[in-house]
């Protein structure tokens, strides 16, 4: 089974971007929606970051359990996308580990979270090529 670390969904919380008086974005929206998903995982005993703007499109967070680390990015595309990305120790690199199954494990908890919370509809997963190349990752 291929890891399919690249998540788009639609979302239904309050649009939270700031904008100036230019109408330049000054803070992204999303902040709420992932902060829902962060408090989710944490549930389910990942220890969690706090919740950090990603230069200026998006929202991100760390989620450890073990020596597994995986890094949650989101930004809207279009629909949501939520991109994971597992960081490796200096052990895990220095011991050439990998710890895919981790990271797997991790990103079928957030399909399960996305899919059984009514906030989230038309959630989709993606290898990092079929996102790249799919003509329109949204909902029908």
């Amino acid at each position: 089974m291929s890891l399919r670390p690249f998540l788009t969904f639609e979302a239904d919380f309050p649009d939270d971007a700031e904008w100036d008086e230019n109408q330049e974005l000054v803070v992204p929206g999303g902040k709420a929606m992932i902060s829902a998903i962060r408090e989710q995982v944490e549930g389910r005993g990942y220890a969690c970051t706090a919740v950090e703007q990603h230069s200026y499109f998006g929202w991100r967070f760390d989620a450890r359990r073990s020596a597994a680390r995986v890094q949650c990015l989101v930004q809207l595309t279009g629909p949501w996308l939520l991109m994971t990305t597992l960081h490796h120790s200096m052990t895990d690199r220095l011991t050439m580990r990998r710890r895919d199954d981790e990271h797997e494990s991790f990103v079928s908890l957030l399909q399960e979270i996305l899919s059984h919370d009514s906030r989230f509809s038309c959630v989709k997963s993606y290898t990092r090529e079929e996102y790249e190349h799919t003509s329109g990752p949204g909902c029908p």
